[in-house]
């Protein structure tokens, strides 16, 4: 009973803490997949995913590393003891609440044992004040941002456009459509969408990304290669100026500039 009541008073920042533990866990087992594509050389069939049995019968002791204690939570339940990790660098605030939660309950529980008037009935919910009642999730989307992107980046690096357009669709369901989703759009199409008579909905595709205000730079070079090969050097000289004024210093820039020296 305890326990269960542990549970629902934390729900809110351990539902977060769970969620982004499920996000890392399916991060391992995609880095798990592509790496069995690797090394055969082939697409290995999607039709039957690996189960967490499976990745966890897979890994080495080097996949494993020391739980952190001062963010390592406990849970008793009849059917077993549930760890989890909180994650600190995703919702810090989340976590700063489970543990204030955490430590209002060790009193009250140090209440109830020493004072057998006091009935267990009174750790309750309402009983546990002192930490804050819901937390924006703007605290910790930056954070959980850069992690889909980082996956998304995997995803577009191995062409493994499922995962990648569900990914950039939640994405911008969380945070709105921007230039760096728009970008990994464009590139997968470009990558799918190879043969000419493709190339103007392509060149489209880069376009509707450098009409966002954080558009990478790299989106006008991609536009202004594509603008080249359709013919259009007028069009494709005002991409490379763009990201030569956007980008000076990129490690391509003297190939970009000899682009706009030749005829």
């Amino acid at each position: 009973m305890f326990a269960r009541r542990l549970f629902d008073c934390i729900s809110v920042g351990l539902s977060v803490s769970v969620s982004l533990v499920t996000l890392r866990a399916h991060w391992v087992l995609a880095l798990l997949v592509a790496g069995a594509e690797v090394s055969t050389g082939v697409e290995s069939p999607r039709t039957k995913a690996p189960t967490m049995a499976d990745v966890l019968a897979a890994s080495q002791p080097g996949d494993w590393r020391p739980l952190d204690p001062e963010n390592t939570l406990y849970v008793e339940f009849a059917s077993g003891q549930v760890v989890i990790e909180l994650a600190t660098e995703f919702a810090p605030r989340h976590v700063a609440n489970v543990k204030a939660l955490d430590a209002r309950i060790a009193r009250l529980s140090e209440t109830v044992a020493t004072d057998p008037s006091v009935p267990s009935a009174a750790i309750t919910p309402a009983s546990l004040a002192g930490a804050p009642a819901s937390i924006p999730r703007d605290w910790f989307r930056p954070a959980a941002r850069r992690f889909e992107l980082d996956i998304a980046t995997q995803d577009l690096e191995r062409s493994y456009g499922a995962g990648l357009v569900a990914l950039l669709d939640a994405v911008d369901r969380d945070d709105g459509a921007g230039g760096v989703t728009t970008l990994m759009r464009a590139d997968y199409l470009r990558q799918t969408r190879a043969d000419l008579a493709s190339l103007p909905e392509v060149i489209g595709a880069y376009q509707a990304c450098t009409a966002f205000k954080d558009a990478p730079p790299r989106a006008f070079r991609e536009l202004g290669y594509l603008h080249r090969r359709h013919g259009e050097p007028a069009l494709a000289r005002a991409d490379f100026l763009e990201y030569l004024k956007r980008a000076p210093t990129a490690v391509d820039a003297p190939i970009v500039r000899s682009y706009l020296e030749s005829p």
